[in-house]
């Protein structure tokens, strides 16, 4: 299933707030797409955007796409943009399409054991980041 959030110029999120896909067993974690054309905000630790898989599962990860081309995307104080693979299956991908990134103690990160084995947390296959931002601090 995937999730959608269209229609708002701004995003933000903070004070641990999460917009989460998750799977745990044999069905593949849904895709989180965010569309905004002003900007995205994810501020203060615990606070993220994330499509994962628990270390039972046997199925894929979900994707991350931020679409829209926000003028700025902006992560900060712990804040986390992030897809991983703790089980077996392969994990999701990011897709970022924005004008300006900054990243300001905030993380975008694409962890599975087979690719990143120093950011590993699973036995699953690789997963990416595609950012295209012309602007990055």
């Amino acid at each position: 299933m995937a999730q959608l959030w269209e229609g708002a110029n701004t995003v933000e999120l903070s004070s641990a707030g999460q917009i989460r896909t998750n799977t745990s067993a044999g069905s593949k974690a849904g895709d989180i797409t965010l569309k905004m054309p002003n900007s995205l905000t994810l501020s203060d630790f615990r606070t993220a955007v994330l499509a994962q898989t628990e270390n039972t599962s046997t199925s894929d990860g979900g994707n991350i796409f931020v679409i829209g081309s926000p003028k700025n995307v902006l992560i900060q104080n712990g804040a986390e943009l992030s897809v991983n693979s703790k089980g077996s299956g392969i994990g999701g991908d990011i897709f970022l399409q924005g004008y300006s990134l900054t990243l300001d103690h905030g993380t975008i990160s694409a962890e599975t054991k087979f690719l990143l084995p120093l950011r590993t947390h699973g036995e699953g296959w690789g997963t990416h980041r595609y950012l295209n931002c012309p602007s990055y601090n």
